[in-house]
């Protein structure tokens, strides 16, 4: 009968009947015989829809199948008893011909179901004689291993080995190699099994063997282009393909891109054959190409401009790491660029300019400028101190960010004259004054008259400067150094009058009522003719002091005393400059004469010597400096006179 007819019905029925005649014949002239068998174990067992009847309600099964040859027809009976661990049901089916998975119901021979146990057994007249196939389904993958067949007929039943299975059939290594393994499981009655086309690098698989056997195999490294085998295992085919080494290398291994970004690329030599991709994470790097490929490229990429600090990438090729270095793309700006701070100093702040991350640095080489912040990142305020200058103006700078800010702090120069003043008397003499500055700064000095002549003019720093004053034959002067804004002043005495206030000629300190100043004699608040104090004393005129002379007595008459009162009052010394210049106008040669100079000394013209009320005149020296010391007691009797009534 044809594989192909599917058998329903009548027909069926009919064909049964024959087969079964024809098989009761033969069975009882060729005898029953026995074949048992181990079904592989497996637990990757096939799915199918398997027919719970002829063509009748499916249910999904895993299914084992065996594939035979019946030479003999007749009847058959088949038991199949399951292992350990098949706890399910099972169903057996004959197929005619071939089973095909896809359309179970196609070469369907009979059927049989049971709903649990350790067997299941079924009876068929297989006629005509050819290939039929007994698959046993059942509920689980559990339930078609490790099973045992046996088949009683009039005839041998040949299995069909091609049915044996490899799992898994084929396997992909990489270029290292390793340890793997396959799963060789004989059709039934396929007891023993052959290998051949195993290649020189795969070891471990066995030459021969027999049922169900777990190869392990090593495939070593490979060093080239690919590589495969097809090893035969009993009957089955199995695939082993290796990858090439692919010893990639890149050329070169790293580049350095500006910052205003751009393109570039590096050569990949991978060997033929070997596949490769090329990728980044980097997010500046964009554009890698190609990305993937075999064997050798140019690989190209491009670079986004910097603006911030210095970046590193990277692109991954072939297994390989490619460096892409960008410098900082940071620009730095400061504000002010220039500081001008007073003489006093004190915080200063300039602000930097510059894109978040990117770093800064800050110096400078002027001491005088203290408390920079050595470094920063980003925009910032930048503070520092700037010291009091006590020298001549000055310059400095700091350097932030690459950018420089100039410091010009104003002059601190403030000269200073020690002592302010002095008092010198009339003779020429020398002194010296001190010039308190900073260090460093510079100076001039002038004189305000030209008998202070100082020995240095200028000068840089503190110093000590010696100066000399000429004499002074006339009036109370006085001059002044000049430093800057800083004095110092000359004062010098009268021709012939130290500044301590003592007659140089005569040694003769005046009454204490009487200051005697560069010539000017004051008594309080009478300026007296200056011409009564001399170089060389005072001459009274023998003559003209009887009439004129003013002793310690009242004045001859009221007149001359109500004149000098009146001179007083209306401060108009004239009555008193008369006295005086009559007692000034005798020549020394006058003042010898003794008898004359005594006449002279009375009071008023009294001759008895003595005034008004009693009072005596004293007695002049007959020599010219007892006259002169005379007329200055005359002279200071008169002042008194004036100052306050007569005691007497």
């Amino acid at each position: 009968m044809s594989t192909s007819i599917v058998r329903t019905g009548i027909s069926r029925s009919w064909c049964a009947l024959a087969a079964l005649t024809s098989a009761l014949l033969a069975s009882a002239t060729a005898g029953a015989q026995t074949f048992t068998t181990q079904l592989p174990g497996s637990s990757t067992s096939p799915t199918a829809p398997i027919p719970n009847t002829i063509c009748g309600a499916m249910t999904t099964r895993s299914y084992a199948a065996w594939q035979f040859n019946v030479a003999t027809t007749g009847n058959y009976t088949f038991t199949v008893t399951k292992g350990a661990g098949s706890p399910g049901g099972l169903t057996l089916t004959l197929y005619q011909g071939v089973f095909l998975a896809s359309n179970t119901c196609v070469n369907q021979w009979s059927s049989t179901v049971s709903a649990g146990g350790s067997s299941i057994s079924t009876s068929s007249v297989l006629s005509p004689a050819g290939t039929f196939v007994l698959v046993i389904g059942g509920a689980s993958a559990a339930d078609t291993s490790n099973l045992t067949v046996t088949a009683a007929g009039p005839g041998t039943l040949t299995s069909i080995c091609t049915d044996s299975t490899l799992d898994p059939s084929s396997q992909n290594v990489t270029n290292a190699g390793g340890m793997f393994s396959t799963t060789y499981s004989p059709a039934v009655g396929c007891g023993s099994w052959t290998t051949s086309g195993v290649p020189a690098w795969v070891t471990g698989v066995p030459a021969a063997g027999s049922g169900r056997a777990t190869i392990n195999y090593t495939v070593a490294a490979n060093g080239g282009a690919t590589r495969s085998a097809s090893i035969t295992i009993g009957g089955q085919s199995l695939f082993v393909r290796q990858s090439a080494s692919c010893m990639t290398t890149l050329n070169p291994m790293s580049t350095t891109v500006a910052a205003a970004g751009g393109g570039g690329s590096f050569m990949l030599t991978g060997t033929a054959g070997c596949a490769y991709t090329a990728s980044t994470t980097t997010p500046w790097i964009r554009n890698v190409a190609p990305a993937n490929g075999t064997g050798s490229a140019t690989i190209t990429f491009m670079v986004d401009a910097n603006t911030g600090p210095a970046r590193t990438g990277t692109i991954t090729a072939g297994g390989q790491t490619f460096t892409i270095n960008q410098p900082s793309g940071c620009a730095y700006t400061v504000n002010p660029v220039l500081l001008t701070p007073t003489a006093a100093g004190g915080a200063q702040m300039v602000r930097v300019e510059t894109a978040a991350g990117c770093p800064w640095t800050t110096s400078t080489a002027a001491p005088w400028i203290t408390g920079l912040p050595a470094n920063g990142a980003g925009a910032a305020n930048v503070a520092f101190n700037v010291a009091a200058n006590t020298g001549p103006l000055r310059s400095g700078s700091i350097a932030i960010g690459g950018q420089t800010v100039s410091v010009v702090q104003a002059d601190g120069c403030a000269p200073r004259l020690d002592p302010a003043s002095r008092s010198v008397g009339a003779t020429a003499g020398a002194s010296s004054v001190m010039v308190n500055v900073g260090a460093g700064c510079a100076w001039s000095m002038s004189s305000t008259a030209g008998w202070l002549v100082p020995s240095a003019m200028n000068g840089t720093g503190p110093l000590s400067v010696n100066y000399t004053y000429s004499a002074n034959t006339g009036a109370r002067r006085a001059a002044s150094l000049v430093v800057g804004g800083s004095l110092h002043n000359v004062d010098q005495a009268a021709a012939g009058v130290m500044d301590s206030g003592v007659i140089v000629d005569s040694g003769v300190i005046v009454d204490s009522g009487v200051i005697v100043d560069s010539g000017v004699i004051v008594d309080s608040g009478v300026i007296v003719d200056t011409g009564v104090v001399t170089d060389t004393g005072v001459a009274v005129d023998s003559a003209s002091a009887d009439d004129a002379a003013i002793d310690a007595g009242e004045p001859a008459d009221a007149s001359e005393t109500d004149s000098a009162s009146d001179a007083s009052s209306a401060s108009d010394s004239s009555t008193l400059d008369s006295a005086i210049d009559a007692a000034t106008r005798a020549d020394s040669s006058a003042v010898a004469d003794a008898s004359t100079t005594s006449d002279a000394a009375a009071d008023g013209g009294t001759s008895n010597g003595g005034g008004a009320c009693g009072c005596r005149t004293p007695a002049r020296s007959s020599s010219s400096r007892g006259g002169a010391l005379l007329a200055l007691a005359a002279l200071g009797a008169a002042l008194r006179r004036r100052r306050a009534p007569r005691a007497c």
